[in-house]
């Protein structure tokens, strides 16, 4: 069973798996683990007092993470939201159902956003698919948009806005449920 549910210290050992993969970090913000104590610390710092950050869990172990970070001041409308997956989980509809509900869930639960958002590398065609698959829609190529790993980056935006999200309950878990399985929404 998939569950999304908040990110525990217990799951820090189950996060080394995708923290310490350099294919799976190739296109995050921050670069590959090659220590416990950076986990750990990263848990500290940014996972606890983060407003909405959760676990990607399959049958309760912790296979990857999503967080929704609202914006503030003249942005406090949307919400960036960012995932990673370990990657003997890739390929298997398991981060297309995941955002789908945590689309749902956080809309659900953070009121004040109208818009959610998904900044991605214009070379990470697996994560622009798991976003249109998801519903989200392209707002088209934003060029030298980051400097992420001392590079500029062009990135693709992708959004989702409330009134849109209506539409995804029908399909809420639907990948998953051609493999047999559906996905549980796990409230605070």
């Amino acid at each position: 069973m998939l569950t999304l549910r908040e990110f525990r210290a217990s799951d820090i050992d189950d996060m080394m798996e995708w923290a310490m993969d350099d294919a799976v970090t190739e296109f995050l913000v921050w670069e590959t683990y090659t220590s416990r104590d950076a986990a750990v610390e990263f848990f500290h710092a940014f996972i606890v007092p983060h407003p909405w950050f959760r676990a990607i869990c399959w049958a309760d172990v912790a296979i990857g993470s999503l967080s929704l970070t609202p914006g503030s001041g003249i942005h406090a409308c949307r919400a960036e939201l960012g995932y990673v997956l370990a990657r003997r989980y890739w390929g298997r509809g398991i981060m297309t159902a995941a955002v789908r509900a945590a689309v749902e869930q956080g809309f659900r639960e953070l009121q004040s956003i109208a818009r959610i958002e998904a900044i991605v590398f214009r070379e990470n065609a697996a994560s622009q698919r798991v976003l249109i698959k998801a519903g989200f829609a392209s707002t088209g190529l934003q060029r030298s948009y980051v400097i992420v790993k001392n590079k500029l980056r062009d990135c693709y935006v992708f959004e989702m806005v409330r009134e849109e999200s209506s539409s995804l309950g029908s399909s809420l878990g639907h990948d998953m449920e051609e493999e047999g399985e559906a996905i549980e929404l796990e409230d605070r």
